[in-house]
């Protein structure tokens, strides 16, 4: 895949995980689509159910791969839903803009990492040695600032399910055995359950 069509996955990847947003879900979903069936991965004439449960295989399929890739299988932190859904019903207008920058991180993280190593690939058959470093460093860099601010991000979800009263679970329980890929495959898990949830949000009757 060359990084054109790496930018068209990019793209239908923002388009299919902000469907829950979109005032025209299955406008936004077929324009996704257009981008899907360029790359082989849909057919324009597939029905909606196919198109998400054909995107879906794929973000599901990528993420098993990176995970396994990182040798980093144990040790992966859940994310309590739970506790990140109560401190959203008990929000106020500091806390809302916390939680909203956090899962924009999240995502973003994931998105990076997604179609990361793609990128890397194209960008090693299309460009000289000296460009491919400076275009990869300056990926890497993205991906590590964000991975900081996720890290971040859990730190202060944390302290606020701690000072919740009632008190909550903690969203993620970190350990020392734990480092930054075991936190970015847990991201990843999480952006797929985001996915599926926002997909439901936007067609609630699909299955």
């Amino acid at each position: 895949m060359n990084s054109q069509e790496i930018a068209q996955l990019k793209k239908a990847d923002q388009l299919m995980f902000t469907l829950n947003q979109a005032k025209d879900p299955e406008k936004q979903l077929q324009e996704a689509n257009q981008l899907l069936a360029n790359l082989g991965i849909a057919k324009q004439a597939d029905s909606l159910a196919t198109i998400l449960n054909k995107y879906n295989d794929n973000v599901l399929t990528q993420i098993r791969q990176i995970i396994k890739n990182s040798k980093h299988t144990d040790n992966i932190p859940n994310f309590n839903q739970l506790t990140f859904n109560e401190l959203t019903a008990n929000a106020n207008e500091v806390t809302e803009d916390i939680l909203a920058n956090s899962k924009t991180d999240f995502s973003n993280y994931a998105q990076i990492v997604l179609r990361f190593d793609l990128q890397r690939d194209a960008w090693r058959q299309e460009k000289s040695d000296a460009d491919y470093r400076t275009s990869f460093k300056t990926l890497d860099t993205k991906r590590s600032m964000i991975h900081n601010n996720c890290l971040n991000d859990i730190k202060i979800l944390n302290r606020m399910a701690e000072s919740n009263q009632p008190k909550l679970a903690p969203f993620a329980v970190i350990t020392e055995v734990m480092d930054w890929t075991n936190i970015g495959n847990a991201i990843l898990e999480q952006y797929y359950e985001d996915l599926q949830l926002n997909e439901h949000a936007a067609f609630p009757n699909f299955n």
